[in-house]
């Protein structure tokens, strides 16, 4: 968790404010965090003349109001413990833009972003910010709370894979969480009937394979002796809706993944998977990044 060290945290001016800001606190406790931004962007509304002749107070700047809000809530919740520093930043702009330049500037380690459900526009905004912010994000759905206690990792045995289980031990030690679940999904190649066997030996096969994958890949991480790692296999053509269906289940409240890149110089991207389970989990999702991953596309974007 010491890899946290200064978090940006993005507000809204709505409801679900002081549930992030509460967030924040806990995670820059366990990570014992620097510095915290908290950013609330003004976005630029499309009105007609005729509606500002009649309504002008729809053209007046919320900017002081939102920093005496910001401020308000932030005293509320940070009273005890380690005492980051503290800046509120407001802008007129692009949320996502403003997201974005932020993490450019003050070289953020972890966003925190409410994952809103109230429309098609938040859950866009929350998958494009995962997609192409070059830290890991911590996307909250509305009103759910930071429960790391049933914590699970989706896993693929790749780098990507790797930089999540170890933020995921990471998280857990923090937390003093009892157990991790890594869960792999495996598919039978559409060629096994070339080996003469037949789809259940092969799906067998492909089991035993990921088993002995898991082992070679766990072995990568140190993890405390007071950590248990379960892992599960799923069988299924459908990754993200087997996923999905197996956190279900489990009753998991917490989801790490993966994020994965193009290479040095490329934009970062997140794969399909990844963004379904975004774009559908009622649970929080941490999706991990390497810190400044796809920088060079920010700093051509934002010169």
């Amino acid at each position: 968790m010491k890899r946290y060290k200064r978090l940006l945290i993005n507000l809204k001016m709505n409801n679900h404010d002081y549930n992030l800001i509460k967030h924040a606190y806990t995670i820059s406790q366990m990570a014992s965090s620097e510095r915290l931004y908290f950013l609330f962007t003004e976005e630029q509304l499309d009105i007609s003349d005729e509606l500002k002749n009649e309504y002008p107070e729809l053209t007046e700047s919320i900017a002081d109001f939102a920093r005496e809000k910001i401020n308000e809530q932030i005293n509320k919740v940070f009273t005890g413990g380690n005492k980051p520093e503290i800046t509120i930043i407001i802008q007129e702009g692009n949320e996502l833009d403003e997201i974005l330049k932020q993490i450019r500037i003050n070289g953020i380690d972890l966003v925190l972003y409410d994952l809103s459900r109230e429309n098609d526009h938040y859950i866009s905004i929350s998958t494009k910010l995962a997609r192409k912010a070059p830290c890991s994000v911590l996307l909250m759905p509305e009103e759910t709370e930071l429960n790391l206690i049933n914590m699970s990792v989706a896993v693929d045995f790749s780098d990507y894979s790797a930089d999540a289980m170890d933020a995921a031990i990471a998280f857990a030690k923090a937390g003093q969480v009892p157990v991790i679940n890594v869960l792999h999904i495996y598919q039978v190649t559409t060629g096994y009937y070339k080996t003469g066997k037949s789809y259940d030996e092969f799906a067998g096969i492909m089991k035993n394979n990921a088993k002995k994958r898991f082992n070679e890949f766990i072995h990568r991480f140190s993890i405390p002796q007071t950590l248990k790692v379960t892992e599960q296999y799923i069988l299924d053509t459908k990754t993200a809706q087997a996923i999905k269906n197996t956190l279900e289940k489990n009753n998991t409240s917490f989801l790490v993944v993966g994020a994965r890149g193009r290479g040095a110089g490329a934009a970062v991207m997140l794969g399909s998977v990844t963004e379904k389970l975004i774009e559908t989990l009622p649970i929080p999702i941490l999706a991990v990044k390497q810190k400044n991953s796809g920088l060079s596309i920010l700093d051509a974007i934002f010169k």
